[in-house]
């Protein structure tokens, strides 16, 4: 086989070539930034006592900036300022000062620490009275111009914040408060506006706030047209309506029940058996709200799975101080019933023993008691939004070594760290996080794409695939004359004709085994028609083994692989031959018959028929072919 390398590379430059004059459809384009902000009076109110560290604090004005590279600021975008709070308040730049960006960041680089006491109410009270004030660059009440304050504070304040709160909602102005680390959380709701799932935040440390940053770049985005600025939950193409969108698929694919999402693991002639179990975070932090949103998570899934005994199983575990399975692999069998399962799955509100669900899931879900299938792909995903209470890398690196697909999805305060740690290679297609319990949809999204399991190109029943699909398309060609009577140019200038007289001359050991495909006329093609028949009997019978374990199997084959090779060499340099040849006879007959315009619509058709049958089997050449000789 790697005698043609050297052939397989001109082959594949010359595919590429012949492929691009045929090619229709447009390049793809960047989506770019394309949400307009809308313009608002924007306060952030910033805690620096003494319990916020310097470095911390320094994560603080990074989550600031991220916040205000998202927006269009300008006098008549939106305006920002920043008071900064301890002990005392200090306003360190009101609403009119910055009229751009770069000055905006600028100066929130020169902000520092105060570094005293927690007087939460009395800075909220400042923004009120000051902040927004004429004086300092506020604008008048208007619909079109939203007031907005960011509260970020770490511990309980030494004020009272209830009702200072409450004046400033009432005057107009929307609250958020960001809790971070021991922050008294029932101050938090105090302060935030209402619907407060919306407007109260919580991060563990200033380590994982800027985090945040991407809801709040959404929170102030002007949504005018949904598909185009990507707020939607189409899998793959998005229809825009007024105010609204509608999901559609592309060619090939269906769209599932839930309108949204398509069916990436069917129709494509190549999905195989897939066992797929969710390990799933039920300890206290998450949240009975959030609970029901991680069911929706996993039930995005599922409905793109093609759910069957012989193509994707799922099971269910969740765990929290303990690990309690809600189904196996294989009890349900069909989509309706593993959601509804998952539905009335109920919420446990424990501790996070990550690592004691790892280990369950070596231990228990993948076996075949519990219904796991010998051979099938194993396809692990873990939910969780804390850090593991458990020691996790042994049971990690245990799943992975079995060869367990492993997806690491972390909320909220899940830790990276362990999160990469699940991971399987490579680490970056296989972890996902995001700060907000109402985004994992779009995780869901990523995932469908990833958890489908393809056949494997190599195994003995795609070989077998692969032979009666390249056979078929030469025949086929046959019939229309492409090889039986296309002349090819002999090394002396002349002519000879393939299948009525001496077979082309190929390169050294290329000649010799191979003989043109079609009826066996020699004992080499025989014997190689022996060796396909011997393969799919090894097929059928289960009993199929590596190149490197058993030799007769694998010289049967090699023999196939380099045979099938050479058809499609064949056929790439016999192809531009032809495809020119129906150019230029049709080019005389269009010029001879161009007063009709029915022989100038039969030329436009020939040209037409023949640039399709390049393009076609161009593609068929450039993805089998190389599948084949350089995978293989």
């Amino acid at each position: 086989m790697r005698a043609v390398s050297g052939t397989s590379l001109v082959l594949c430059g010359l595919l590429l070539w012949l492929q691009a004059p045929c090619t229709l459809g447009l390049a793809p384009q960047s989506r770019g930034h394309l949400c307009r902000t809308r313009p608002a009076d924007l306060v952030f109110v910033v805690d620096s006592s003494r319990s916020v560290r310097p470095v911390e604090f320094e994560k603080v004005k990074v989550f600031l900036s991220q916040v205000i590279e998202s927006l269009d600021v300008g006098p008549n975008a939106t305006r920002v300022g920043v008071v900064n709070y301890a002990s005392a308040v200090k306003q360190e730049f009101p609403l009119r000062a910055h009229g751009s960006k770069a000055a905006l960041l600028r100066a929130v680089r020169g902000i520092r620490p105060l570094s005293t006491g927690t007087m939460t109410g009395l800075a909220i009270q400042f923004a009120i009275t000051k902040a927004f004030s004429d004086a300092e660059g506020g604008r008048a009440r208007s619909p079109d111009i939203s007031k907005v304050v960011i509260v970020v504070t770490d511990g309980r304040p030494q004020d009272s914040v209830r009702d200072v709160s409450a004046r400033a909602r009432a005057s107009g102005i929307e609250l958020f408060a960001i809790g971070v680390g021991r922050v008294d959380k029932a101050t938090l709701r105090q302060i935030a506006s209402e619907p407060q799932d919306e407007h109260v935040d919580y991060v563990e440390s200033y380590s994982v706030i800027e985090k945040l940053s991407k809801k709040f770049q959404e929170a102030f985005c002007v949504v005018s047209d949904l598909c185009v600025t990507g707020d939607h939950d189409c899998e793959q193409v998005c229809l825009s309506s007024p105010g609204s969108y509608t999901c559609a698929c592309r060619e090939g694919f269906t769209l599932n029940s839930d309108g949204k999402t398509c069916n990436v693991c069917n129709g494509r002639g190549g999905s195989s058996a897939t066992d797929l179990v969710f390990l799933i975070d039920g300890s206290k932090s998450v949240r009975p709200e959030n609970f029901e949103l991680v069911k929706k998570f996993i039930n995005q899934i599922v409905d793109t799975l093609d759910v069957s005994d012989k193509l994707a199983q799922v099971g269910l575990v969740q765990y929290s101080s303990s690990v309690r399975q809600e189904f196996p692999l294989g009890r349900f069998h069909t989509k309706k019933d593993i959601k509804a399962a998952v539905r009335n799955m109920s919420y446990m509100e424990k501790g996070t023993m990550t690592g004691a669900a790892l280990k369950y899931l070596i231990d228990n879900s993948f076996t075949v008691s519990s219904g796991a299938r010998p051979g099938a792909q194993k396809v692990g995903i873990v939910f969780t939004d804390g850090r593991s209470q458990d020691y996790i890398n042994d049971a990690a690196k245990k799943a992975k070594d079995l060869g367990f697909k492993m997806f690491a999805v972390g909320v909220g305060n899940a830790v990276e760290d362990e999160l990469r740690e699940i991971a399987s290679e490579p680490v970056a297609e296989h972890y996902f996080y995001t700060a907000d319990f109402k985004t994992i949809n779009q995780i869901g999204k990523k995932l469908q794409k990833k958890i489908c399991v393809e056949e494997d190109p190599c195994a003995c029943e795609s070989l077998v695939k692969f032979q009666t699909t390249v056979e078929g398309l030469l025949q086929a060609l046959t019939r229309k004359h492409i090889l039986s009577q296309r002349p090819l140019q002999g090394a002396g200038g002349s002519r000879t004709t393939l299948g009525s007289g001496p077979a082309p001359q190929l390169p050294g050991n290329l000649a010799g085994p191979f003989a043109p495909l079609g009826p066996p006329s020699t004992s080499k093609e025989k014997e190689a028609g022996v060796a396909s028949r011997a393969l799919q009997a090894t097929c059928s019978s289960g009993s199929f083994v590596p190149l490197s374990t058993k030799r007769d199997t694998g010289d049967m084959r090699r023999g196939m692989l380099m045979r099938l090779q050479l058809g499609l060499l064949l056929l790439a340099l016999l192809l531009p031959q032809e495809v020119s040849s129906q150019e230029t006879t049709a080019a005389p007959a269009a010029a001879a018959a161009a007063t009709t315009t029915k022989a100038s619509a039969t030329a436009a058709t020939t040209k037409s028929g023949a640039c399709a049958l390049q393009s076609t089997v161009s593609v068929v050449l450039v993805s089998l072919f190389l599948l084949l000789h350089l995978h293989c």
